[in-house]
């Protein structure tokens, strides 16, 4: 599955990436920057059955508050690394569920709203995932 990505987000830097395994999209900073809310790091995927990692991140800090903003910004950087590296199909979770995030039906709306209103020709395919049976029915 070469042109397939998995994205995730979570509490980390970009810049905490493994180097070697990283390709940037983020149109503001420079690779060695400290990339924030609206870039996004692509990495191998090791074992996982895709071909590749979209790393974003959606909190200042580990352990901070998610905002429905950066869950926003979040989803946008996935298009724009999918986009840049014409991958045709990515699969998004939940992007900032769980502790310290605004309602669970307002969450996944944002993300269904990015999507909707997203125009370019990648990703073609667009897969909401999640293990979550709430957020699955959100």
């Amino acid at each position: 599955m070469p042109n397939c990505c998995l994205a995730v987000s979570g509490n980390f830097r970009l810049s905490s990436l493994p180097a070697r395994s990283v390709r940037w999209n983020d149109h503001s900073a420079s690779d060695n920057e400290n990339s924030g809310f609206g870039a996004a790091a692509i990495t191998t995927a090791g074992t996982l059955p895709t071909g590749c990692v979209i790393h974003v991140p959606i909190v200042d800090e580990p352990g901070g508050s998610v905002s429905l903003e950066n869950i926003r910004r979040a989803v946008r950087a996935i298009f724009i690394a999918a986009s840049a590296n014409q991958l045709e199909v990515i699969a998004i979770p939940g992007l900032g569920v769980g502790l310290n995030s605004p309602p669970l039906d307002e969450t996944v709306r944002a993300i269904v709203e990015e999507i909707c209103s997203y125009k370019k020709t990648y990703p073609s395919t667009i897969y909401l995932v999640d293990s979550s049976p709430d957020v699955v029915a959100a």
